[in-house]
């Protein structure tokens, strides 16, 4: 889903979903999300542009005021990971796809949803890619599910009580989501949201994801928690 592709289908859904929770995240809010080895944060997307480097700079140049905040919160937490993995001083840039531009020793991936940024990072080499998503943990307005999911993922959706689909509808697109920022640095090919098939165990906090034959592999699995009217989605590539 990268690219123009990706870019209409998200400023589709993104148009329909609540974006922000009042939750502040606790100290543990993203723990039992990653297996050990993954560096991972959250903060308050807030603007300190004065703390990222030159080069970052010029990322939040001519942007709006929220898309400011999301880049330089990014940019900053990551750092403070970074310095974990002895990179103090590494400017984090992007492609041409918009995709960071890690330390060649390092994956990692960056989410946000208003008011909170979250990272996670690993060596590379026992780690292949991460993907991470927050979304909050509310029913999105009414169509989404048109957009995201395919028939027997709206058929789980519809299953649900009577207050659950929406927040259903709204875990399927996350799950992509992380599917897809972790997939997304080696495939670099457009994927529809309905070419990935999500199933979710709510019980075991786990889904699995079916995959469009571009990506290598057939299948891949995730975490899934919900957490003080959060949604948390992670995969792990090895």
């Amino acid at each position: 889903m990268t690219g123009e592709c990706r870019g209409r289908q998200c400023a589709a859904v993104e148009s329909k979903l609540v974006e922000d929770s009042q939750v502040d995240p606790p100290t543990d809010f993203l723990v039992g999300l990653f297996t050990d080895g993954v560096h991972f944060g959250a903060a308050h997307l807030h603007d300190c542009t004065d703390e990222l480097v030159p080069a970052e700079r010029e990322l939040v140049e001519e942007v709006s005021s929220k898309r400011r905040q999301e880049i330089a919160t990014g940019r900053k937490l990551a750092r403070q990971l970074l310095c974990e993995l002895g990179h103090p001083h590494f400017a984090l840039l992007r492609d041409k796809d918009r995709v960071p531009l890690w330390p060649n020793d390092v994956v990692g991936c960056i989410s946000h949803k208003e008011p909170l940024c979250v990272v996670a990072i690993a060596p590379k080499g026992e780690w292949s890619g991460i993907g991470l998503d927050i979304e909050p943990d509310e029913a999105p307005r009414p169509g989404i599910e048109r957009l995201v999911a395919g028939p027997a993922e709206r058929l789980w959706i519809a299953a649900a009580g009577p207050t659950e689909p929406g927040r259903r509808c709204r875990a399927i697109f996350s799950a992509k989501e992380a599917v897809y920022k972790a997939c997304c640095p080696q495939v670099r090919e457009p994927w529809l949201f309905k070419d990935v098939e999500i199933s979710i165990d709510y019980r075991q906090e786990v889904f699995r994801a079916r995959l469009p034959a571009s990506a290598g592999r057939r299948r891949i699995d995730g975490r899934i928690l919900r957490r003080r009217g959060w949604i948390l989605t992670s995969v792990e590539l090895r």
